[in-house]
């Protein structure tokens, strides 16, 4: 796969869209642990953190997605059907690492930032079986959407009629 330099990337070149169209789906939990492992070992990596605080951080999270809901984690980890149902978990865990909350949200939009994308497609993978679905009777989407945020006032002149803009984040 190769990377642009972040000011030429756009999503069609990333390496992300690239890998991504070649990444089967995430059908076995150890595929799914395995890419959340790789981005928790990257990101420690980046930050200089030891891995055995890193690993700590992994077991963490994988007890509560696993224990979460009475306990039906695991049943959902070991039916293809439902696996879904425990990466939903896991992105909204409130297990910390090193300060940061909501982290699994963290390491994907730190992976696609960077273009770092083996185990971030994997993961997307896994989220899109969530939260995508797809069907010939749908709705066409609109052409112009809105997201809520602050935005300082200082920063305002950055957006102007015309512009695109994209930020690398899922």
């Amino acid at each position: 796969v190769s990377r642009l330099p972040p000011l030429l990337r756009t999503f069609a070149s990333s390496a992300y869209k690239q890998a991504y169209a070649t990444t089967p789906a995430v059908i076995f939990q150890d595929m799914l642990m395995g890419a959340l492992r790789g981005l928790v070992s990257s990101h420690a990596r980046k930050l200089g953190v030891p891995q055995e605080r890193a690993d700590a951080a992994f077991l963490e999270l994988q007890q509560n997605a696993f224990t979460a809901g009475g306990g039906c984690g695991a049943a959902e980890a070991l039916d293809a059907a439902q696996l879904r149902k425990l990466t939903a978990r896991i992105w909204s865990s409130a297990v910390e690492f090193e300060g940061m909350n909501h982290w699994p949200c963290c390491l994907l939009q730190a992976a696609l930032r960077s273009d770092d994308v083996q185990d971030a497609v994997v993961f997307a993978r896994a989220l899109n079986s969530f939260v995508v679905t797809r069907s010939a009777n749908r709705k066409p989407l609109p052409s112009r959407t809105y997201r809520g945020g602050a935005l300082p006032r200082s920063k305002h002149w950055f957006f102007t009629r015309g512009k695109r803009y994209r930020m690398p984040m899922f």
